[in-house]
């Protein structure tokens, strides 16, 4: 008669501790391959819907509408309001109220509200339920017909540029210009705006310049020794 041997319990044990241990491992390295994934999707999106907010703002900034109000001064100027955190201009090309022929567009740097940086607040109005009739200060969208484009664009560092004709930041330094004539010489509206986002992870700063289609020089009539472009 042959004798049937079996497993002893130290064998046992040392099989079931070598297959916990193969399970950990597994599931270690599987939990790390789900969570990479998570992010690269994340990181993706993310990338994706930041692309798609700087394709509808470029052709926001485009559609820029010479829209004029009085100034502080008491001189008709187009609507463009402009600080360290706030830009303000109207558009004929909607981000978000495609039905409407004009708009008010509002992009604003503020403090994180997780406290890590600063974010990037883009709104849209509509211009009816908001006309601004003046630019002394600028018009925050307070009313429910008012939209958030994007609030999650967030850097350590925000900055809104806005390139002026030749650089100059004094309208009045403009060569034939008077403060008589502004309503009827020039748009005067911006070049460009840019929106520069700093971390400290990447060497340079990451840049978005948006070029204005409004074409800056004379409107209705010449004046002596100017030749219309500034």
């Amino acid at each position: 008669m042959i004798k049937q041997k079996g497993f002893t319990i130290v064998e046992m044990l040392i099989t079931l501790t070598i297959l916990m241990l193969v399970l950990a491992l597994s599931y270690q390295a599987l939990s790390v391959f789900l969570n990479a994934a998570s992010k690269n999707r994340s990181d993706f999106s993310k990338a994706q819907s930041t692309s798609l907010v700087r394709v509808k703002l470029r052709s926001s900034v485009r559609g820029m509408l010479d829209y004029y109000v009085l100034n502080s001064q008491g001189h008709m100027r187009p609507y463009f309001f402009q600080n360290d955190s706030v830009i303000q201009y109207i558009s004929v090309t909607p981000l978000i109220f495609s039905t409407e022929p004009e708009v008010l567009v509002t992009l604003q740097v503020k403090e994180s509200d997780f406290g890590n940086g600063k974010q990037l607040k883009i709104l849209e109005c509509k211009l009816k339920d908001r006309m601004p009739y003046e630019q002394n200060e600028v018009h925050f969208p307070i009313n429910d017909n008012c939209e958030v484009l994007t609030d999650k664009i967030y850097a350590e560092n925000i900055e809104l540029n806005v390139e002026r004709i030749n650089g100059s930041e004094n309208f009045l330094s403009l060569p034939g210009f008077t403060a008589v004539e502004d309503a009827l010489t020039f748009h005067l509206l911006p070049k460009s705006i840019s929106i520069k986002l700093y971390d400290s992870k990447i060497e340079q700063a990451t840049e978005w310049r948006f070029q204005t289609k409004i074409e800056n020089k004379r409107k209705y009539f010449a004046m002596d020794g100017f030749d219309g472009n500034a």
